[in-house]
């Protein structure tokens, strides 16, 4: 009983990756002045442009919510850098008052210890200036050792500028060729894929008079029908109804179009990725045969 409850536990999922992988998302136009889309996958909508009041309002909230987000996250951080700066401020005075504490403490020592010959006017000015020198200067190493450890706290864990990173390679046109032609039958692939449906074309050339009028419409004529054309040849493409005529009242022209795409998940995911590791694999070996003639270059030659 078990044996058969785990196999068809995975029959099931296997049927439902299928389904999925299988599904189409789709993708539906309209332009009216305004281009709209909205774009579907199963019974849910992923990107919808315009959006409806509703929606607005929500958007519009939770963009004030991430940036309340991100205005308090920079407050918090600029107070934790104040609290450092102070903190490096603090052990600085700590410091300086011990090096003075010390420095006070040896020329006491010193003035209990030297006789009353030795402890003239003169004496005591030098002692209290080589006293100086040795706090400024040992100040002055401090202030260096703190710059140079946060330098090298920035720097850690980072790469060699030199050596660390991966050498790009240039981009020539060559290189942009070989991209070219590794990536052209994935896309090609995609293209073939594509189903374009339900497509609606309405357009209405106008002009201020009616050679203006004529002229509109004959160009109008050659690019929706050439454009047509190329769909045809390129995609699946199945047109519903296509208009052109021209008013000579209309001052402007007026275009109406709509049209529905769709694309299986399992070709987008198949061309993507194969397409995206034979660009990668391409880049490698251009990059590894661009190392290679450097060290050539860079190879001392024998006498």
């Amino acid at each position: 009983m078990t044996a058969v409850i785990t196999i068809s536990s995975i029959a099931a999922f296997l049927l439902l990756i299928f389904f999925l992988l299988a599904s189409f998302i789709t993708a539906e136009l309209e332009y009216d002045g305004i281009f709209k889309f909205k774009i579907k996958y199963l019974c849910f909508t992923l990107i919808k442009n315009p959006l409806s009041p509703k929606e607005q309002i929500k958007k519009k909230r939770k963009e004030e919510k991430k940036k309340r987000k991100k205005d308090k996250k920079e407050k918090k951080e600029k107070a934790k850098a104040d609290r450092l700066r102070e903190k490096k401020r603090k052990a600085s005075r700590k410091k300086k008052s011990a090096q003075a504490d010390k420095t006070r403490a040896s020329e006491n020592s010193e003035t209990n210890a030297s006789t009353p010959a030795d402890s003239g006017t003169g004496k005591k000015g030098g002692t209290e200036a080589a006293a100086k020198a040795h706090e400024n200067r040992e100040t002055s190493e401090y202030e260096n050792g703190g710059i140079n450890g946060e330098a090298e706290k920035e720097n850690e864990g980072g790469e060699d500028k030199d050596g660390g990173k991966a050498k790009k390679p240039k981009i020539t046109p060559e290189l942009i060729f070989r991209i070219i032609d590794k990536a052209k039958p994935h896309v090609k692939r995609i293209f073939k894929k594509i189903r374009i449906s339900e497509v609606y074309i309405d357009v209405t050339a106008g002009g201020d008079d009616a050679a203006k009028a004529a002229i509109s419409y004959g160009i109008h004529c050659a690019a929706v029908n050439g454009f047509v054309a190329f769909l045809e040849n390129t995609v699946s493409f199945e047109a519903e109804e296509i208009n052109i005529r021209a008013d000579f009242d209309l001052e402007k022209n007026v275009y109406y179009a709509g049209a529905k795409v769709r694309l299986r998940l399992s070709t987008l995911l198949h061309s993507g990725i194969w397409g995206a590791l034979a660009v990668i694999g391409e880049l490698k070996r251009v990059t590894a045969l661009t190392e290679e003639d450097e060290k050539e270059k860079n190879r001392p030659k024998a006498a």
